[in-house]
């Protein structure tokens, strides 16, 4: 009997324990059945947050795709417009010697060689006398004697009349380039000289500063100058206004794409390096001129492929900000001339006068001159201006020649003519010498080469008389410039 009770203990505590494994069983798989539920629930919300986040993020591409494709230019001229003045270096303003409205007489930039073919940066002014580039020598003409010598301190120096080769490039005055009217440049700041000449080490071209007395020299610009198949590639137009030279700079790629640049180089600064005003891009874009007027520098590039007629548009750099904004664009046919007191001269249909104060205005002289011709068909170009009288080239249709300098007033009233000296490739400048001012000039004919200083006050009275400040009877080839220029008898 003990035994059976026994037996039934035994059973009973082993179903007690069938039935708590049994309930921890249910319990367990309810407890993951809620899990899993719970799980998927949460996992439903997340995937639900994850498409309504996506969906913003689609809407918001779509609303910065469309607010992009609406704020962009409708064609591509306005596209390519738009991304150019995106890449345009940033305005500032430039370190100039003052910016005081109008001329400055001193420091600003008013050659009287006007037209665009010739070179105003050839003669340079000082208190001393005037410095000239002749080929590749650098000479100066005392202000008082009027005599002229090579810009050369060394007394055993034959300089342009030394024979040997090897011993021309140690003469100080000699550049070891010639003339070509947009790649050279030569000025006069405060104490120092600055011309363009070659490194006879490197072979290269360089822009140096260096005191009158030749005794120091200074490199401002280096290895600006590159030729391939005849195509030139680097600087050009140099243009010194205010104590700041301005120019051009042309870069091509190994792939022929060209981007053509205008820099400002600050010479009041000790090291300053050259600074890019404005960009642009484009193999049919080519610099035609540039031309400081004032607290502007205007600029000037031509639009057209090889063999088009190009069209010009003509830029203004404010120098005070630094901004630079388009003034004639290529349809308004006009380009630029030249410069005089403070405003620069427009040529188109006819010749026009053009500040940022006055706006455009028919240059009257210039009008009443071309009226009174005797030619009507004959075409004109500007040689000089300044505030009393102008100098005219004129070419003669009928006859198919250029011959005479003309010589007028302000008001364009003929005072006498230069014979044979029409149309000279380099031109010349008004400077002043001692009391008296003289249009310095380059003769027509390079044989004998010659400069001629006519008196100011002879061409107002009628009278075309010269005085020699340079002659070279026999060719020099490092003497003579490299363009040939006709003789009269041409």
């Amino acid at each position: 009997m003990k035994h059976q009770r026994k037996n039934y203990r035994i059973i009973f505590v082993i179903m007690i324990i069938i039935i708590m494994i049994i309930a921890a069983s249910v319990l367990l798989t309810a407890c993951r059945n809620k899990r899993k539920t719970e799980g998927g629930e949460a996992g439903k919300e997340t995937q639900e947050a994850a498409a309504e986040n996506t969906a913003k993020a689609e809407a918001t591409a779509e609303n910065v795709v469309t607010e992009e494709v609406e704020t962009l230019p409708a064609s591509p001229e306005e596209r390519a417009a738009s991304a150019s003045a995106e890449a345009q270096p940033q305005a500032a303003p430039i370190k100039s010697s003052n910016y005081e409205d109008g001329y400055v007489e001193g420091e600003d930039f008013n050659p009287s060689g006007m037209n665009w073919m010739t070179s105003p940066t050839s003669i340079a002014q000082s208190e001393e006398g005037c410095y000239f580039l002749a080929g590749s020598y650098v000479f100066f003409t005392d202000a008082e004697t009027l005599s002229t010598v090579p810009l050369c301190f060394q007394t055993a120096c034959l300089h342009y009349e030394e024979t040997d080769p090897y011993k021309v490039p140690e003469c100080q005055a000699f550049t070891g380039i010639g003339m070509d009217s947009h790649f050279i440049f030569l000025g006069a700041f405060q104490d120092d000289l600055i011309y363009i000449c070659k490194n006879f080490t490197t072979l290269q071209r360089e822009m140096i500063r260096v005191k009158k007395d030749g005794s120091s020299r200074q490199v401002l610009l280096s290895d600006f100058y590159a030729f391939d198949n005849d195509t030139f590639s680097g600087a050009s137009y140099f243009r010194m206004h205010r104590g700041v030279i301005y120019y051009f700079s042309s870069v091509t790629d190994l792939d022929g794409n060209q981007t053509l640049s205008m820099y400002a180089l600050p010479l009041l600064e000790s090291g300053a390096k050259p600074r890019e005003l404005y960009r642009i891009s484009g193999n049919d874009k080519k610099p035609h001129s540039l031309l400081p007027s004032g607290n502007y520098v205007y600029f000037e590039i031509t639009v057209g492929e090889e063999n088009e007629i190009p069209s010009h548009i003509i830029y203004e750099l404010d120098i005070r900000t630094g901004e630079v904004s388009e003034v004639f664009d290529q349809d308004s046919g006009y380009f630029l001339y030249g410069a005089q007191n403070g405003k620069i001269i427009l040529a188109g249909n006819g010749y026009f006068e053009y500040s940022k104060e006055t706006g455009i205005q028919e240059a009257q002289g210039i009008k009443h001159f071309r009226e009174m011709f005797p030619f009507p068909e004959s075409s004109i170009s500007i040689e000089c201006i300044d505030p009393d009288l102008m100098m005219f080239n004129v070419f003669d249709s009928e006859e198919g020649r250029m011959e005479n300098l003309y010589v007028t007033d302000a008001a364009g009233e003929l005072l006498c003519e230069i014979p044979d000296e029409g149309w000279g490739f380099f031109g010349g400048q008004m400077v002043s010498l001692g009391e008296e001012e003289y249009y310095v000039r380059y003769s027509k004919s390079l044989e004998p080469f010659t400069i001629k200083a006519f008196k100011k006050s002879d061409l107002l009275a009628g009278n075309p008389e010269y005085q020699i400040l340079l002659q070279v009877e026999e060719f020099n080839e490092n003497l003579n410039p490299a363009i040939t220029v006709p003789t009269p008898k041409d």
